[in-house]
């Protein structure tokens, strides 16, 4: 059974990381932080499955916000997140590993950054990619790609 404690050290600043992409005021955010794990810490024995964790905790944050948003509703007008459906647990994670890597792939040499970027723009088709190549790149890369339809077989 997790106990509040190790669920802080886990999940704090995961769950502030996302707390802030929804509000934009820091101490706000940090409130919102402290209700959850009031709420994490009062109801942990209701949560059934300890395999749900994860899921049981984002509920609780992405309800504490929606609160949030309501309470001050006079103040604030609502964004538009909140009327969206919730995130599965795969969204979150892609979620959370984007903030980790973006630094990251923003450090690389500019040709490695944008071969990254355009791998995943699911928009961009291999004829799109190479016309951002000069003209001697395009023809070699067309050759390679047009030879391995023909010689395939």
């Amino acid at each position: 059974m997790h106990t509040t404690e190790k669920i802080w050290h886990e999940y704090q600043q995961k769950l502030l990381a996302f707390i802030r992409t929804k509000v934009n005021e820091n101490d706000i955010a940090e409130d919102i932080l402290q209700e959850v794990f009031i709420k994490i810490h009062s109801q942990i024995s209701s949560l059934e499955e300890e395999t749900k964790l994860r899921s049981w905790i984002y509920q609780i944050t992405r309800n504490t916000i929606i609160d949030h948003y309501r309470t001050k509703k006079t103040q604030y007008d609502l964004p538009e997140w909140l009327e969206q459906p919730e995130p599965d647990d795969e969204a979150i994670i892609r979620q959370e590993l984007s903030l980790c890597l973006t630094p990251m792939i923003k450090r690389l040499p500019k040709k490695y950054r944008l071969a990254i970027q355009l791998s995943e723009d699911e928009s961009k088709t291999f004829i799109s990619f190479i016309r951002l190549k000069p003209p001697s790149f395009r023809r070699s890369a067309l050759a390679t790609k047009l030879s391995g339809c023909f010689y395939a077989r």
